[in-house]
């Protein structure tokens, strides 16, 4: 069985600078990947790369299609990115926002197929944001517009799903519910890729790990492959050890002096 996504040799360059440089990478279908790095290491663009957004060298290939040979509603069954900008300018409604997710299942009209409505309805029942559907987005705060959107990359129901710093905006609940929902995407068999700042909930979600620095890939794979003291020292700066929660068992980072 082919990976869900599988990069070769990805090298992204814009405004002069090199942004990626040569990253070939895998993530397997049902796993649910945290990509990880300082500040400017190339995690959104990379992103991007996945879903096309970004023109870039070498190879993306989702689910074992190459995304240069699809065409863009194909890319986005195949691909949904939530991104970390929740700056929406337009009064659309938050259902009508939602709906959007569907538009790679529309045929003709404005409006899609038998059957849509009920998955709107129910990506917006489980981040809880259905019950100010009828309300504009611009009236919501930062952290209700953050769960709409993650109820349209819901109900687009792509193969991959691509989450860029997706509890920037939200409480600590619902951090704990979007990573959970991550786990439960996974667990369909889909590929998740999310770009996670606190490592703490990546360790406690997340199976999987690519580490960037300066643009290229330093490490893949499980945490104590990734996370090791030397990585972590190259990436960010910090001196780091790897230990077991007494109270919940799973691993955690500890910053040392």
């Amino acid at each position: 069985m082919e990976p869900g996504v599988e990069l070769k040799h990805i090298t992204f360059q814009a405004g002069g600078r090199t942004i990626l440089k040569d990253i070939s990478l895998s993530a397997d279908r049902g796993c649910f990947a945290g990509v990880l790095g300082a500040n400017g290491a190339g995690k959104t663009t990379l992103l991007k790369c996945i879903n096309g957004i970004h023109a870039c060298s070498g190879e993306v290939r989702v689910w074992g299609r190459n995304i240069r040979d699809c065409t863009e509603k194909e890319v986005a069954r195949l691909v949904s990115l939530m991104n970390q900008n929740t700056n929406l300018e337009f009064d659309f409604t938050c259902r009508q926002v939602v709906e959007f997710g569907r538009y790679p299942y529309w045929k003709k009209g404005f409006w899609g197929e038998k059957g849509d409505e009920r998955i709107v309805v129910q990506a917006m029942r489980d981040t809880g944001v259905l019950e100010f559907a009828d309300v504009l987005v611009t009236r919501i705060s930062g952290g209700e517009r953050q769960r709409v959107l993650f109820a349209k990359t819901l109900a687009q129901d792509s193969r991959v799903v691509l989450l860029d710093e997706p509890t920037a905006n939200l409480d600590l609940r619902y951090q704990r519910q979007l990573f959970q929902f991550g786990q439960r995407l996974a667990c369909e068999g889909k590929t998740v890729l999310a770009a996670v700042h606190d490592l703490n909930i990546a360790l406690r979600y997340c199976d999987t790990f690519f580490l960037l620095h300066e643009g290229e890939l330093l490490a893949q794979g499980t945490a104590g492959e990734v996370m090791s003291p030397e990585h972590m020292r190259q990436a960010y700066g910090l001196n780091t050890q790897l230990y077991r929660n007494p109270v919940h068992h799973g691993l955690e980072l500890a910053v040392l002096e």
